[in-house]
């Protein structure tokens, strides 16, 4: 029990400081005050964000699954402790920066996040192929994945850097494109369909978010997540079913 105390105090510490960095706020300055600063065009619609309650909300069953003896000595929560602990950490300590405007160090810190639930994704995944094991970190990573473009973008923007000479929207486009070139390699390579999906969802928002402004940038929003839809849920061999316990 003491390594799930462990794991419930480092989600409040998350939880915790993601809430009062608004609540306060930190730095007298909200998060999406920070954000508008300066016009970045991959920045979703604000509903998108909505994501992080379907996260949080996630993990959190995630953690009280822990407590059932069954699962308590289970190699899916002893061999992530680590990780999952260092990634609750990585984000509270992100949102910190952020709201201190350290923006090399946001990045830093966003990227570290990404890092850390590649390789706590993975581990979970070797140590079980169920559906509820993973699902959490396959959203929260497809989103944290999302934020890293979003935050490198910003971070660009912010110190007004010249990329290859490109325009807002072609710079845009092409990281619209990685993206969704990430998402399809993912979707193969692990055979996972709620990491595209966030990419979707995320898409979708982008348009939304620049349908009068840049309506090209929502053309192409639109049109990528058509493509990604198709193939996550284009018929494929399924010979491995998911377990549910």
């Amino acid at each position: 029990m003491k390594r799930f105390f462990l794991h419930l105090i480092a989600f409040f510490i998350m939880i915790g400081i993601n809430a009062l960095a608004n609540i306060i706020p930190l730095n007298g300055q909200t998060t999406d005050e920070i954000s508008n600063k300066v016009i970045v065009l991959i920045t979703p619609a604000p509903y998108a964000f909505m994501i992080w309650g379907l996260i949080y909300t996630a993990v959190a069953i995630w953690l009280v699954r822990e407590i059932q003896i069954t699962k308590r000595n289970s190699s899916v929560y002893t061999q992530t402790s680590f990780l999952f602990i260092l990634s609750c950490l990585l984000n509270a300590c992100w949102i910190i920066v952020w709201h201190y405007e350290y923006m090399a160090l946001s990045v830093v810190t966003m990227i570290l996040l990404l890092i850390t639930l590649i390789l706590l994704y993975k581990k979970i995944k070797f140590y079980s192929s169920s559906f509820s094991a993973y699902f959490p970190f396959s959203i929260y990573l497809g989103w944290i994945s999302v934020a890293s473009i979003l935050n490198i973008s910003y971070y660009v923007k912010y110190k007004e850097w010249d990329v290859f000479s490109l325009s807002d929207t072609t710079w845009t486009v092409t990281l619209l494109g990685v993206a969704s070139g990430v998402g399809i390699l993912f979707r193969i390579k692990e055979k996972d369909w709620l990491y595209p999906l966030v990419l979707i969802w995320a898409f979708i928002a982008i348009g939304v978010k620049n349908s009068v402004s840049f309506p090209s940038i929502s053309y192409c929003c639109y049109a990528l997540a058509a493509v990604l839809f198709i193939f996550n849920f284009y018929p494929q061999s399924r010979k491995k079913r998911y377990k549910y316990y």
